[in-house]
C-alpha cells in the first residue's frame, strides 16, 4: 500500500478510537474539554491493550487488523454506552464564544505555534540518543514479526525489553499502521499538547482563575526537561502527560466521581511508561478516592472495575512479567528477595542522591540549575507562596512537592557519578516539578495582592527562565523564534478570520467540512513526510550519520525489503529503513564466528567500535579479512550482498 493509503489508515483508527473514547468519557460524567481529556486515556488504553493482544500471537504489525480493531471499538462503544447528551461540538460552540476575545486570540496562536513546532519535528527528525539505540530499536523490533511487547534483546548487558513498554506499544500501534518512522516525531507533540489541555482544565478544576492557570500550564510546558522530550520517541513527557491527565480527572472528580474510573487508566499509563510518577499517583488517586468515598461502592461495577483492569493491563504488565521471569517487579531496576541479581551494567549506577548529596552538588550545582532552569523556581515558590497564602490545599500541595523531591532524591540512578548521566536523571523529577506547579497556582489564584504578586512573579520568572534557556539549546531540539512566531501569528489569524468562515454556513457546510479538511490535512502532511525521513535525520550531523548515510547510499538498504541488520554490542534504530522494511537485531554474545560471518549474505553486519568494549572488539576480530563495506570511529560495517 502507498504511504497515502496507511497514513489516512491511521487517521481513520485515530479517529475510530477517539470516538469510542470521548463516548465511553461522557458515560463516565465528563463534559466540556474534560471529555476530551478522560477520552485521551481510555483510547490511547484500548490501542496498547489490543497491540498486546494481537503481539501474543504475533499479528500485531497487520495495518488491516489494527484498523479493525480500532473499528470495532467504535462499534462496540455505540452499541453499548448511551450517547452522550450534549455532543463535543456543541459544548465547543457554546464554550468558545464565552471566552475573551484575548483569550481565544492567546489559544489560537498556542494552537499555530504547535502545529509550527510539530511540522517542524518532522522536517528535522532528531529522534534523540536514547531514542536511537533502544526507544526506536524496540518498536522496530517488534514489526518483522509483529509480537508488539516481547522483551528483545537490544544492547549487549543492559535488558531493556524488560523496562516499562507502554509508551513504546502505544508508538508500535502507530507504526504498524503507518510502517513508517512519521508516529517516532509527532506523538511527543502530541502528547505535549494534551498536557497542556489537561493542566488547564485541572486547574480550574481546582478553582484557579484563567489568568494564572495559562502561566502556570506555559511554565511547566516549557521548561527545557520538557522542551528537548519533543524531538524523539522518549518516555519522560508521556510519563508526564498521564500523570497531568490523571490528576486533572482526580481534581474533577470531586464534583464526578466516575472520573476517577479514567483517572486509574491515566495513571496506569503513566507508570506502565516509566515508574517514576507512581507515589505522586497514588497520593492523588487516594485523596480523590477519599473525597469520592460514599459513591465508590454504586460505582465500582459499572464504572471502576473495566477502568481498573484496563489500568492493570497497560500499567502493571511489565512489573508482572518481570516478576514472573525475574522474581522482582522492578527488574532490572531494584532487586527482591529471591530475585535474579542486577545486570552488571546496572550495578554501580544505582546509587541515589540522598546517599551523598554534598558530592553530588560539588562541581554540579551549576550544571543542576541550567538543566532544570525554570523548574528550580517552581521548586522555590511551592515552597514559599504555599507559606505566604497558608490555605489548607496550598499547604498540602507543598508538602506533596517537598515529598515528591524526597522520592527523586532517594530512587536509584540519581546519584551516578557521571557529570553528563548525573544532571540527565533530572527528568526524573518532572512530576514533582508537576505539583510544585499547581501548589504555586492554587496558593497564589484568589490570594491578596502581596501574594497574588508573588506568585504570579514566580511563575512568570519560571517561564521566562525556561524560554532563554530554550533559545539556548536551539537547533536541532528546538524550531528558531521565528518559526515559532510565524506559527503563532498564523493560529491568531484564523482565529480572527473565524467568524467570516463560519458566516459562510448557510452557503457552504463548514461545521461538517471543518473536520474532514482537518484529517485530510494531517494525512496528507504525514505521508508527505514519511518519504525522506532518514535523509532529513541523517542531515542533522548526529552520531548516526556517517553510517546511516552509507547504507542510504546503498540501494539494497533503500529499495530493498526484509534484509537484516545484524549488529554488536548494540543495535541502532535508524537503520531499520524508512519503511521499517528491514530487521535490526542485535548478534548473540555466544554465537559462532562462522554463524556471525554468514549473516553477510542475508544483509549487513555492524560493530560498534566506539566506545571500545570486549564485544565489540570480538566482532572485529571474528570478522578479520572480510571486506568492509564501510568504517568511521564509530562503527563497521560489512556485507557480502550483491550490488543492485
Amino acid at each position: 500500500m502507498s504511504p497515502l493509503i496507511h497514513h489516512a489508515a491511521l487517521v481513520a483508527a485515530c479517529l475510530a478510537l477517539g470516538a469510542a473514547g470521548l463516548r465511553a468519557a461522557a458515560a463516565c460524567g465528563a463534559d466540556g474539554l474534560l471529555r476530551l481529556v478522560a477520552a485521551a486515556p481510555l483510547a490511547v488504553a484500548v490501542a496498547v491493550a489490543q497491540a498486546l493482544a494481537l503481539g501474543r500471537v504475533d499479528l500485531a504489525a497487520s495495518p488491516v487488523l489494527l484498523l479493525a480493531g480500532a473499528v470495532l471499538a467504535w462499534v462496540l462503544a455505540r452499541e453499548v454506552l448511551p450517547a452522550p447528551a450534549a455532543p463535543l461540538l456543541g459544548a465547543w460552540r457554546a464554550w468558545w464564544p464565552a471566552q475573551p476575545q484575548a483569550a481565544r486570540f492567546a489559544i489560537g496562536a498556542a494552537a499555530g505555534a504547535w502545529v509550527a513546532w510539530t511540522s517542524w519535528q518532522l522536517r528535522f527528525p532528531h529522534l534523540d540518543v536514547d531514542g536511537l539505540i533502544y526507544h526506536l530499536p524496540l518498536v522496530a523490533s517488534w514489526m518483522p514479526d509483529g509480537d508488539t511487547g516481547a522483551a528483545t534483546p537490544l544492547i549487549e548487558g543492559l535488558p531493556v525489553g524488560n523496562y516499562p513498554l507502554t509508551n513504546e506499544v502505544a508508538l508500535a500501534w502507530m507504526t504498524g499502521i503507518t510502517h513508517s518512522l512519521v508516529p517516532m516525531s509527532v506523538w511527543s507533540p502530541m502528547l505535549w499538547a494534551l498536557a497542556a489541555l489537561a493542566a488547564v482544565c485541572g486547574l480550574r478544576a481546582l478553582g484557579v482563575d484563567r489568568l494564572v492557570t495559562g502561566v502556570a500550564t506555559a511554565a511547566l510546558l516549557t521548561m527545557p526537561l520538557v522542551a528537548v522530550q519533543l524531538g524523539g520517541p522518549l518516555t519522560d513527557l508521556p510519563a508526564l502527560t498521564w500523570a497531568v491527565v490523571c490528576a486533572a480527572l482526580c481534581a474533577a472528580s470531586t464534583r464526578r466521581p466516575s472520573l476517577l474510573g479514567p483517572a486509574i487508566v491515566a495513571a496506569g499509563l503513566a507508570v506502565g511508561t516509566k515508574t517514576t510518577p507512581a507515589p505522586l499517583l497514588l497520593l492523588a488517586l487516594g485523596t480523590a478516592a477519599w473525597h469520592a468515598r460514599a459513591s465508590l461502592l454504586p460505582l465500582a461495577a459499572r464504572t471502576l472495575a473495566p477502568c481498573v483492569a484496563l489500568g492493570a493491563v497497560v500499567g502493571l504488565a511489565w512489573m508482572t512479567r518481570n516478576l514472573v521471569d525475574h522474581g522482582s517487579p522492578l527488574w532490572p531496576f531494584v532487586e527482591g528477595p529471591g530475585s535474579d541479581p542486577l545486570p552488571p551494567a546496572l550495578r554501580g549506577f544505582d546509587a541515589s542522591f540522598l546517599d551523598d548529596p554534598s558530592g553530588m552538588l560539588s562541581g554540579r550545582a551549576d550544571l543542576y540549575l541550567e538543566t532544570v532552569s525554570g523548574g528550580f523556581w517552581l521548586l522555590v515558590g511551592a515552597l514559599l507562596v504555599p507559606l505566604l497564602r497558608r490555605t489548607r490545599a496550598a499547604l498540602l500541595l507543598a508538602a506533596a512537592t517537598v515529598l515528591g523531591v524526597f522520592f527523586w532524591m532517594n530512587a536509584p540512578y540519581t546519584g551516578i557519578q557521571s557529570d553528563e548521566l548525573a544532571v540527565g536523571a533530572t527528568r526524573y523529577l518532572l512530576p514533582a516539578l508537576a505539583c510544585a506547579t499547581v501548589a504555586v497556582a492554587v496558593a497564589t489564584s484568589g490570594a491578596g495582592t502581596w501574594t497574588r504578586r508573588v506568585g504570579t512573579g514566580v511563575l512568570m520568572l519560571s517561564l521566562v527562565a525556561s524560554l532563554l534557556r530554550m533559545a539556548e539549546l536551539g537547533f536541532p531540539y528546538t524550531p528558531s523564534v521565528a518559526t515559532i512566531v510565524a506559527g503563532g501569528l498564523l493560529g491568531a489569524a484564523v482565529v480572527g478570520a473565524a467568524p467570516r468562515v463560519a458566516a459562510l454556513e448557510g452557503r457552504v457546510p463548514v461545521r461538517r467540512l471543518t473536520p474532514v479538511v482537518a484529517a485530510g490535512f494531517a494525512t496528507l502532511v504525514m505521508a508527505g513526510q514519511a518519504e525522506g525521513y532518514l535523509l532529513r535525520h541523517a542531515g542533522l550531523q548526529l552520531f548516526d550519520r556517517p553510517v546511516l548515510g552509507a547504507l542510504l547510499r546503498d540501494p539494497t538498504f533503500t529499495i530493498g525489503e526484509g534484509r537484516e541488520v545484524a549488529m554488536a554490542p548494540a543495535v541502532l534504530g535508524s537503520l531499520v529503513g524508512e519503511r521499517l522494511q528491514h530487521r535490526v537485531l542485535l548478534i548473540p554474545a555466544d554465537e559462532p564466528c562462522a554463524t556471525t560471518r554468514a549473516r553477510r549474505a542475508r544483509g549487513w553486519v555492524i560493530a560498534q567500535i566506539q566506545p571500545d568494549t570486549p564485544r565489540g572488539r570480538a566482532l572485529v576480530a571474528c570478522m578479520q579479512g572480510e571486506p568492509e563495506l564501510f568504517r568511521d570511529g564509530r562503527y563497521v560495517v560489512w556485507s557480502a550482498l550483491p550490488p543492485r
